[in-house]
C-alpha cells in the first residue's frame, strides 16, 4: 500500500473555507434527527446525510496529516458524528479538538454535551468546571454546567455558575428560568 502523498496547500484552503457551510449542513441533520428521535416529523435530509458521511474520510485523513494540529479538523469530524447519530465515536475527535484548543467555547460546548449524551455526567461536569474559567462570559458553556450541575443536584454550584452568567448576560431566558427552576427546588424555596 503507497502512503498518500501530501495534501496539496489549494485542497486545505478550500477545506477551511467550506468549514462554516460543513458545520451548517451538519446541525440542520442534528435538529432533523432530534426531532425525529422526540417523535415528530422532519425534513428529509438524507442526502445532506449522505454528503457529510462522504466527508468524514477525507477529514479524517486531514487530522491524521495536513491538519492534524488543528482544532477545527477534529471538532468538526465529532460534530459530523454527532449529527449523524455516532455518539460514541465523536467523543475521540471531540476531545482531541479541545486538547488542541480548550479555549473554544464551541468545543467545549459540544464535548460537554457529548459526555452527557453518553450518560457520563460527572464527566461531562468536570469539562465544565475545567473550561468555565476560560469560558465564564461565554452563554452556552456556563448554562451547560448549570443545568447538569442542577440535573445531580448540586443547587448551590449550579446558582453560582448561574449568578456568573447572568452577571454576564441578564436577559439570558434559559438562564433566568434555570435560576427559578433551582430556586424553587433548594429547600425552603431560595438558595
Amino acid at each position: 500500500m503507497v502512503a498518500p502523498g501530501p495534501i496539496p496547500a489549494e485542497e486545505l484552503r478550500r477545506f477551511f473555507e467550506n468549514l462554516p457551510k460543513t458545520w451548517k449542513v451538519a446541525q440542520a441533520v442534528g435538529m432533523a434527527r432530534a426531532v425525529r428521535e422526540a417523535g415528530h416529523e422532519a425534513p428529509d435530509l438524507s442526502a445532506q446525510e449522505a454528503h457529510l458521511e462522504s466527508l468524514l474520510p477525507m477529514l479524517r485523513e486531514f487530522g491524521r496529516t495536513a491538519s492534524g494540529d488543528d482544532a477545527r479538523t477534529h471538532f468538526t469530524v465529532g460534530y459530523i458524528l454527532n449529527a449523524l447519530g455516532r455518539t460514541e465515536e465523536a467523543e475521540e475527535p471531540l476531545r482531541r479538538a479541545f486538547a488542541l484548543n480548550p479555549h473554544s467555547p464551541t468545543i467545549v460546548g459540544e464535548l460537554i454535551a457529548t459526555l452527557a449524551d453518553l450518560g457520563r455526567v460527572p464527566e461531562a461536569i468536570q469539562v465544565g468546571r475545567q473550561a468555565l474559567p476560560l469560558h465564564v462570559r461565554h452563554e452556552v458553556v456556563p448554562y451547560q454546567l448549570a443545568a447538569l450541575l442542577h440535573s445531580v443536584g448540586a443547587f448551590a454550584e449550579a446558582l453560582e455558575v448561574l449568578n456568573g452568567l447572568l452577571a454576564a448576560h441578564p436577559d439570558h431566558q434559559l438562564a433566568l428560568r434555570l435560576q427559578r427552576v433551582i430556586q424553587e427546588a433548594s429547600p425552603g424555596g431560595s438558595p
